[in-house]
């Protein structure tokens, strides 16, 4: 026992202490900060003697007692530091947080029977107070030490009550606690460590530099900790890949900007003062968490969309998951993609549950996510957990352009998971859905959502006229040259006027006309188009003008090439880049070369005019509306669908039969192919050229379908440039065809024929026909590692061949190669991903990519293993790893992971239990001056030996009871 010196300087209030504590309330809720105001260790103690007194009654002893040293060794401390503090409530909130702990985890024994562990762990690592309370006291050098245990202890509960809080902590509390894990350890350590310098009376010097070294050794395992954290959170993201939600929300926030330099007004505001939006928007609990905004199509609800994601962004009202449904693309309207795509957004926006969705990544053994039951239920826990700690917005736009299997997915999901966290936790969360009124839809919605919301005409009205008067200005000036009679003052209010008048609310109407006013290559053709009888009506006549004005074009070639671009898009599986469609223009399949004096100059936008639009900085293009394809296609047969799918099929298996995918080419030759061109369509066409023999065959149902006629072409000559380009690829790859994909071949029995397969019946080269359709077939069936590889071993060879090829060039990579190939020439090897066509800059870049696509099962524990940071390549060597060099512990079948620290050799060698408190000794004749300190003290009665059923499975029994009496 110290001696106790004479105290040398005054006891003064120190704002450490205190600064410590009001750091900790400050992460406190209001509701847990005026829950532990007041709380005193006699109201833990009761609270913990009825905790322990209903364990007896169910036979359940947990051993309550691993606590009592901690309880002691904090009265002490409290006792220590009040002439520090300026409240006499400090310890308050100790003791209420570990009320709560315990009435929270006394359900789930596993997280008690942790919590119990961890109180335990701390009060081993914890000093005798008491025995330095002068110290303190007298020297200044020696309080960092106080403040740094006082920091330890508020640290660990903020950490235990954030994992405790969760209203799923059941399920997720094994994953949230071994991500806390290392954190724990070095708190302990820390303990020690100060532990540790009061006992070898450490002087001013060493405590000031121990001070820093702690300071730089909590700073790197900060840093080590979000290295980890960030490791796991990229490892999850890409095990969901979802598909981007940024690219189409910064168009919607381009075009806000773009109007708003032109007119000097900012669109859209005014939805945000809509009764029914406000209140969805502000109301603490609105009379209905559910909102419709319908319109027609073009009157710019993707755009009020985004500018009501902003506003719940800047202003703060919470989370926020959105989604900007498209049906020009099957990532964009497809059920699967787009919860994956609102899970990741929460998972991004709450980075502390990603612990919970590594564990699941490592448990299914799914790589990558796409199993639709595993989807639904992670986005319900998703949105279960968030409703208890926040309030959460969805937002879905354009619900319409989802086919119709999809949208019934889509809103059953998220109507009875909204109204399932909505009965839990009123008004936390909201779900608002922009869309066409369509009766399917209406149908499902008008339910929940009631009387749904229609948008405000005169605000609406007003942005319209805002855009048509800055347009209508540009047309004045191009037109109205000094001293020639061009467009005058009444001739510019006139175009205000009628496009105003006819846009019907139109946003898309207006955007189509005064653009194809403008374009008009002289007055002429201007005062034509504004003629009554030749001003369109409606969008219909809007989009039949500008189509006009590309079928007019004086330019026959360009007009052509108009018709090829669009015959492109309109069955692309996805967007196309610029680069892309040059590319294919460029192929010639009766030479079987890439011709780039083929390959256009013209811009795109001069081509196809308002039809388009461009992003991603001019390379990836778009139809400027959903309903941009539905007239061209369905409306006007400027195209048709299934020659339109024939043409792209024929190009893709004829470009695919050239001397260049031949795999074992020279090196040379494949250098020359590149500089030339030849490899720039490859990535598209390897990746879903089964996807267009597949709907070129599947979707003609019948010899008529297979019959259309077609602008340009001769039905008969399009179709024997179809069966050609079949024949071709079927001799190419006639070895690899005739090989079975399906080991299991009653699968591949019930492939019905399709009726576009079926009317070929009688051709000669149906064989050939048969063998391309099956093999495509048979393909597209693969959920496992397959599905990811060229299921053509020549092509794939000829894949890895040209890419390796295209790399070593990459140190001189001259303006040419860069619009031919782009910028980013290290693609993934995988065909599912997303970056085998979009590629990275780096090689490093594209191996950081590969060490989670191949290596994404790692072992949890973090301490030293290297299995935890090479991972293994599947669930069973991870299993194997385990079990070698984990024995015992079988971390996936264990509902809730349990905390438990090594013993140390003091616990090992510690065993003399002090009768009066939880102190342990070595030797005998240690304890006898310990007892003096309890000279006043009563030994507790000595419980008898429990009974064999009063022993849990635990093996824990009454001896280890929690045993004090209540001032």
């Amino acid at each position: 026992m110290v001696s106790t010196p004479a105290r040398t300087q005054p006891i003064g209030h120190d704002n450490a202490f205190d600064q410590v504590l009001q750091e900790f309330r400050r992460r406190l809720t209001p509701e847990e900060e005026h829950q532990f105001q007041g709380t005193t260790l006699d109201v833990l103690k009761i609270e913990i003697l009825r905790i322990q007194s209903d364990q007896r009654k169910r036979k359940e002893l947990m051993h309550m007692g691993r606590i009592q040293g901690f309880l002691e060794a904090m009265e002490q401390f409290g006792k220590v530091i009040e002439v520090f503090t300026n409240t006499n409530e400090t310890l308050a909130f100790v003791w209420g947080p570990i009320k709560l702990l315990l009435l929270t985890a006394k359900g789930a024994t596993d997280a008690f029977d942790c919590l119990l562990d961890a109180y335990s762990s701390i009060y081993n690592n914890l000093p005798i107070f008491q025995q330095y309370q002068d110290i303190f006291h007298s020297d200044d050098t020696i309080r960092p030490v106080l403040r740094s245990i006082w920091e330890n202890i508020l640290d660990f509960h903020r950490h235990a009550l954030r994992i405790f809080d969760k209203s799923m902590f059941k399920l997720m509390f094994r994953s949230l606690w071994n991500d806390f894990r290392s954190r724990f350890k070095a708190l302990l350590n820390d303990l020690h460590e100060q532990r540790s310098r009061l006992e070898s009376h450490a002087n001013q010097i060493h405590i000031r530099h121990s001070e820093e070294d702690r300071i730089a050794f909590l700073h790197e395992l900060s840093e080590a900790k979000k290295m980890r954290d960030s490791e796991k959170y990229w490892a999850v993201c890409h095990w969901i890949q979802a598909p981007s939600w940024t690219l189409d929300h910064e168009e919607h926030q381009n075009v806000r900007k773009d109007y708003c330099n032109d007119t000097k007004h900012e669109p859209g505001l005014w939805v945000l003062e809509l009764p029914t939006v406000k209140t969805w928007l502000t109301d603490p609990i609105p009379r209905n968490p559910f909102l419709w905004i319908h319109a027609i199509p073009g009157a710019g609800k993707s755009v009020l969309a985004s500018v009501i994601i902003d506003e719940i962004r800047d202003k703060n009202h919470g989370l926020v998951s959105f989604f900007y449904c498209k049906s020009q693309n099957t990532e964009r309207g497809s059920f699967v993609p787009i919860i994956k795509s609102l899970l990741h957004q929460l998972i991004e926006q709450q980075r502390d549950l990603t612990p919970y969705y590594y564990d699941v990544l490592g448990e299914k053994g799914e790589v990558p996510l796409h199993s639709e039951k595993l989807c639904k239920q992670l986005f319900q826990e998703m949105l279960l957990q968030t409703s208890s700690t926040a309030q959460l917005y969805l937002v879905m736009d354009g619900l319409d352009e989802c086919p119709d299997k999809d949208r019934e997915k889509i809103t059953q999901l998220l109507i009875e998971t909204v109204n399932n966290c909505d009965s839990k936790c009123p008004g936390k969360v909201r779900l608002l859905m922009l869309s066409r009124n369509e009766r399917d839809i209406e149908r499902r919605l008008l339910t929940h959502f009631g009387t749904p919301t229609k948008l405000d005409s005169d605000h609406l009205r007003q942005d319209i006229k805002r855009y048509i008067d800055y347009r209508a200005g540009r047309v004045y000036e191009k037109f109205s040259k000094p001293g020639t009679a061009g467009l005058t003052p009444e001739d510019r209010d006139c175009i205000k006027r009628d496009v105003l008048n006819k846009t019907e609310d139109m946003f898309l109407y207006a955007k189509l006309v005064m653009e194809n006013l403008e374009a008009q290559p002289s007055l002429e053709s201007l005062r034509e188009e504004l003629h009554p009888s030749r001003f369109p009506k409606g969008l219909e006549q809007a989009y039949a003008r500008t189509m006009e004005r590309v079928k007019r074009n004086p330019n026959k070639a360009e007009a052509a090439l108009a018709h090829r671009i669009l015959s492109l898009m309109i069955c692309s599986i996805r967007p196309l880049r610029w680069r892309e469609v040059q590319a294919a223009i460029s192929i010639d399949c009766d030479a079987q070369q890439f011709q780039s004096s083929r390959r256009p100059v013209v811009h795109i936008k001069d081509i196809c005019g308002s039809l388009i639009t461009i992003l991603d900085s001019g390379d990836r293009i778009e139809f400027v509306h959903a309903t941009a394809v539905y007239y061209i296609v369905d409306q006007n047969n400027y195209i048709m669908r299934m020659s339109a799918q024939r043409a792209m099929t024929s190009l893709c298996l004829q470009y695919l039969s050239f001397q260049c995918f031949l795999p074992g080419s020279e090196e040379a030759n494949r250098v020359k192919w590149i500089s030339e061109g030849y490899y720039a369509f490859q990535d598209y066409a390897i990746a879903h050229w089964t996807h267009h023999v597949l709907g070129a065959l599947e979707l003609g149902s019948s010899s008529t379908s297979l019959a259309e006629s077609s602008p340009t072409e001769t039905a008969d000559a399009q179709l024997e440039e179809f069966k050609d380009a079949l024949v071709t690829f079927a001799t190419r790859f006639n070895n690899e065809l005739s090989k079975p994909l399906l080991s299991d071949q009653s699968q591949s029995s019930t492939f019905a024929l399709p009726g576009g397969l079926e009317v070929l019946k009688e051709d000669a080269d149906f064989s050939d026909f048969h063998s391309i359709w099956y093999h495509a077939r048979c393909s597209r069936t693969f959920t496992d590692s397959r599905q990811d590889k060229v299921s053509l071993p020549p092509l794939q060879a000829s894949l890895e061949q040209s890419r390796q090829t295209l790399e070593d060039m990459s140190i001189n990579r001259t303006p040419v190669m860069r619009e031919l190939y782009g910028i980013r020439w290290f693609k993934c090897d995988r065909l599912s991903c997303y970056f085998f066509h979009e590629g990275f800059d780096t090689d490093s870049s594209r191996r950081q990519h590969y060490d989670r696509h191949d290596r994404p099962f790692r072992c949890k524990d973090q301490d030293g293993c290297p299995g935890a940071v090479t991972g293994f390549a599947s669930q069973k060597e991870l299993d194997k790893h385990n079990n070698t060099a984990h024995p015992g512990i079988n971390r996936l079948a264990t509902t809730y992971a349990r905390l438990k620290k090594p013993k140390t050799i003091k616990e090992e060698t510690h065993k003399i239990q002090c009768p009066f408190c939880s102190l342990r000794f070595q030797f005998r004749h240690e304890l006898r001056p310990h007892l003096s300190s309890h000279k006043n003290s009563v030994p507790p009665v000595e419980p008898t030996e429990p009974d064999a059923a009063e022993v849990t499975a635990r093996g824990v029994g009454v001896k280890g009871e929690f045993q004090v009496s209540i001032k």
